[in-house]
């Protein structure tokens, strides 16, 4: 046999041998040790398309401004978070990764607001401050001084409530 061979064929069965771990790792099984090194490393992709925790909720993020009168802005939809995707999303969709990225901040923010040891540090977490930095780089009217957000989460059958709310922060 020669080198090409041989390097595809440990190439082919390096491959395998991957694709069936994850598949393993994804239905819940762990076969050996192995696994737990890869995972270890985060070799393993795991994924959730719809189970065992599937979305039951909706996330928006708002905004409002402050102007140096006093008088406060009404709050602000972000990027079309209240809005259904069209049928054709599936095939056209701009502003799918950032809403993504906005949503895993969002989840992200909200956990760590539950964890009562570290809620005097929210506002030094990385979702907070790229959260506040993304709401302070929208074009906004001339003359705020100042922005807030604000995270609202609805339920199928439930109007939106809010579950988190930010100080103010300076433009």
């Amino acid at each position: 046999m020669n080198l090409s061979v041989l390097s595809s064929a440990a190439v082919a069965a390096a491959l395998g041998g991957h694709f069936t771990l994850t598949l393993l790792y994804n239905v819940g099984l762990k076969p050996t040790a192995i696994v737990g090194r890869l995972e270890a490393f985060a070799l393993l992709p795991k994924w959730h398309f719809f189970a065992p925790h599937p979305g039951i909720h909706n996330l928006y993020l708002l905004y409002r401004d402050v102007f140096p009168d006093g008088t406060v802005g009404n709050w602000t939809m972000l990027h079309g978070m209240d809005r259904f995707k069209s049928p054709s999303s599936c095939v056209w969709n701009p502003t799918k990764r950032l809403r993504k990225t906005l949503f895993d901040l969002i989840t992200s923010l909200q956990m760590e607001s539950e964890d009562e040891g570290r809620r005097h540090l929210i506002k030094l977490s990385a979702p907070y401050l790229l959260l506040i930095h993304h709401v302070s780089s929208i074009p906004r009217p001339t003359g705020a001084i100042a922005t807030q957000f604000l995270i609202m989460q609805s339920h199928i059958d439930q109007p939106a409530h809010p579950i988190f709310t930010s100080e103010l922060h300076p433009l």
